[in-house]
């Protein structure tokens, strides 16, 4: 019998307040303001103090990507250096150890999609339920439940991996500085009641030698969701307290509630802003770090996961999880 779908699961074991129960329109933005994975490389967006102001109902260069072989898509990344949006599917449980995951790459500029560019069970790749993607160097890294997989970032040959022991959920994965890869442990997973937390809440760190430490964990981490470190240090959004933090010597730093829940991708922008998702305000958020205030900027979008940034083109890399597609929407412009 298959599973229920990710965002239903999490939403029956309390970790939110919804109750359980071709081309086409690309999503409109946030009509108003309301009261946050990855660093994004410098662009031409600027001005720390401005506001976020809506963009068009049908944003001018929108692109959707369905019914090409997506399945479950959890993560988005742009490489600059390929110069191609590469898409994690899971394809099943984000539980099962079923070897049933691949990886996708998508040409922006000819949007010729590549369903099964890194497809498990072929060319000696191990691929379960793949989600966070980031890249550095030669290496395109990839959270697998409770380890990250790494593979060549031109040939997509694997490379090897880390286990993060005990861990049950890896989720979402930033490279940082001095080429540190950081990870959350969402803390879900089969218990003996079902489906529910299991207490391993955690952020990872990767050194360069392979060595897998944790940095910070417990609880109160709120079951950490997005990763993304940035220049002074690692942000965090979290599925189950919807919050946004910063982790500084093993603890929360400005701990805020932006007022959306569910939170899922996390991009930090060159302004000193971040964007985040939301699966239960089905949008795409964003404010200025550390404490927001936070505002809705393009909506109506369902089981917003992963999301990436591709800062060439100001294109923000939405993949909709439940909807097997992915959304390409251009970053809505700031008004005094």
């Amino acid at each position: 019998m298959r599973r229920p779908r990710l965002g239903h699961v999490l939403a029956c074991a309390g970790l939110a307040a919804a109750a359980c129960g071709g081309a086409s329109k690309p999503p409109a933005a946030a009509e108003a303001p309301a009261h946050s994975q990855q660093q994004a490389p410098a662009d031409e967006d600027r001005g720390e103090g401005d506001r976020d102001g809506p963009a068009a109902a049908e944003p001018e260069g929108a692109r959707r990507f369905e019914n090409v072989g997506f399945s479950t898509p959890e993560s988005v990344q742009h490489d600059p250096q390929a110069d191609v949006w590469i898409v994690s599917n899971i394809e099943g449980s984000p539980l099962d150890a079923d070897g049933k995951g691949f990886l996708s790459r998508i040409d922006p500029k000819t949007g010729k999609v590549e369903a099964r560019w890194i497809d498990s069970g072929k060319h000696g790749v191990t691929l379960n339920a793949p989600k966070g993607i980031a890249i550095s160097g030669d290496r395109i890294a990839v959270t697998d439940i409770d380890r990250v997989r790494f593979f060549d970032r031109t040939t997509g040959a694997p490379k090897g991996e880390v286990r993060l022991e005990g861990a049950t959920f890896a989720n979402d994965v930033s490279f940082g500085p001095g080429g540190v890869l950081y990870v959350s442990d969402m803390g879900m997973g089969d218990t003996p009641k079902g489906f529910g937390p299991t207490g391993t809440d955690a952020l990872w760190r990767i050194l360069p030698d392979g060595t897998a430490e944790k940095v910070a964990s417990g609880k109160d981490l709120g079951h950490p969701n997005g990763v993304a470190a940035g220049r002074d240090g690692v942000w965090v959004v979290t599925f189950g307290s919807a919050e946004i933090y910063q982790i500084a010597d093993g603890a929360r730093r400005h701990v805020t509630k932006p007022g959306a829940g569910r939170l899922d991708g996390l991009v930090l922008l060159p302004d000193g802003s971040a964007l985040f998702s939301s699966w239960e305000r089905k949008a795409i958020y964003r404010g200025p770090l550390p404490e927001g205030p936070f505002a809705p900027i393009l909506t109506d979008l369902n089981a917003p996961a992963d999301i990436g940034y591709d800062a060439s083109r100001r294109l923000v890399l939405v993949p909709l999880f439940e909807d097997d597609a992915v959304l390409a929407l251009p970053l809505p412009p700031k008004t005094p």
